[in-house]
């Protein structure tokens, strides 16, 4: 069944999912909400260091995770949650 593209709860539920299988290191599904492809890639795409990735996923999570808490939709992606938190140089 299809979620509701606007209904946060529900999109917090398959973000936390998606989040559990990154963390773990693969997907224990195969299919996918358009959404969740883009943030996948997102992801793919900053390339973070090995020995910092973990941390860096966790504490994305959790900032993600209490944005969509509050309801803000669309889930914040990697990159963004990145930019905000990037110390100053």
């Amino acid at each position: 069944m299809p979620i509701d593209p606007f209904d946060s709860q529900q999109v917090l539920g398959r973000f936390n999912r998606l989040m559990k299988d990154v963390l773990a290191g693969g997907a224990s599904r195969n299919t996918f909400e358009p959404w969740e492809v883009d943030l996948l890639l997102d992801i793919a795409r900053c390339e973070l260091e090995p020995a910092r990735a973990r941390a860096v996923l966790v504490r994305y999570h959790q900032a993600a995770g209490h944005q969509l808490d509050l309801g803000r939709l669309p889930p914040l992606k990697l990159s963004e949650y990145l930019r905000l938190h990037q110390p100053a140089s």
